[in-house]
C-alpha cells in the first residue's frame, strides 16, 4: 500500500505505479473462497463509505487512514467485477426514488355523473429542437475549466462520450433515471459510483484525464457536475420516459 500512496499522491507519479500493487491485491483476491472474497469486498465498501462520510464531519489527521481510503477506493471497483454480478453498497444508502402504490380496488360507476365536452387544443406547445452535439460541445467547453494539461477538444469529446456512453448502459442507472422525476434526485443515488467505476475502465485510453480525476476530488466532483444532466437525459429518453 506504501508503493501505491507514493504514486497516487505525487503529482507527478506514474499510472504504472499506482496500477501495479492495485492489481498485485486484485490477484491475491481472486484466489482466495467465494466467502472470503465477498466478507473482504463487503469490509472494503464499508470503510470506504464510513470514511468518506466520517471525514466530512471531522479531520482525523492520519496519513494512514487516508492512504488505506485512498487505496481502497481505487481497488474496490475491481473487488466489484465489471461484467455483471451482485455489487457491494460502495456508497452512503441514499433514497435513489419512491413508488406510491394504492392498493384499494374502486368500483367505477360509468352512468353516472355529467359528461363535459373536450374543449379545443390551444395554441401549439412546441419546443425548439434540442441538439445533443450542443449539448455535448457546451460539456466540452467547460471541461477546459476542470482538466489541466495539453488536451484538445477532440480528447474531451472522447473521454465524455465514453463516459457518458457507459452510464446510459448501466442497468442500475436505467432504474434510478426511470424511478426519479429530477436530475438532482438522480445524482444521489448510485450516479457517481458509476461515474467512478468508468473513470477506472477507461484509464488505458484516457490515462490523462482519469488519472487527474482520480487523484483530485475537486476534478473528479467537477466531471460529475458536466455530465450528470446529460447522463440523465440520456436515460430517460432511452427508456421512453421524456
Amino acid at each position: 500500500m506504501l508503493a501505491f500512496a507514493k504514486g497516487f499522491f505525487d503529482p507527478k507519479g506514474k499510472q504504472a505505479t499506482i496500477q501495479a500493487p492495485l492489481k498485485k491485491a486484485h490477484e491475491r483476491f481472486k484466489v482466495q473462497a467465494k466467502e472470503v472474497q465477498e466478507l473482504f469486498r463487503g469490509d472494503v465498501a464499508s470503510y470506504v463509505s464510513a470514511y468518506d462520510f466520517l471525514s466530512q464531519m471531522r479531520s482525523y489527521d492520519d496519513a494512514d487512514l487516508e492512504r488505506l481510503h485512498a487505496f481502497c477506493r481505487m481497488l474496490l471497483p475491481r473487488l466489484q467485477g465489471k461484467a455483471g454480478g451482485d455489487e457491494a453498497l460502495d456508497e452512503s444508502v441514499r433514497l435513489a426514488g419512491y413508488k406510491v402504490v394504492n392498493e384499494q380496488k374502486h368500483k367505477l360507476d360509468m352512468e353516472a355523473g355529467k359528461a363535459e365536452p373536450m374543449k379545443p387544443m390551444g395554441t401549439g406547445g412546441g419546443q425548439a429542437w434540442d441538439d445533443p452535439e450542443d449539448r455535448l460541445s457546451a460539456i466540452i467547453k467547460k471541461m477546459n475549466e476542470v482538466f489541466s494539461g495539453n488536451l484538445s477538444d477532440a480528447d474531451f469529446k472522447g473521454y465524455a462520450t465514453t463516459l457518458i456512453g457507459k452510464m446510459v448502459n448501466d442497468p442500475t442507472l436505467q432504474e434510478q433515471a426511470q424511478a426519479n422525476d429530477t436530475v438532482d434526485a438522480f445524482a444521489n443515488g448510485a450516479y457517481e459510483t458509476k461515474l467512478n467505476n468508468a473513470v477506472v475502465d477507461a484509464l488505458e485510453n484516457h490515462g490523462s484525464m482519469a488519472d487527474q480525476a482520480l487523484r483530485h476530488e475537486k476534478v473528479f466532483k467537477g466531471l460529475a457536475n458536466l455530465l450528470v444532466e446529460e447522463v440523465y437525459r440520456s436515460l430517460r429518453e432511452q427508456s421512453g420516459v421524456m
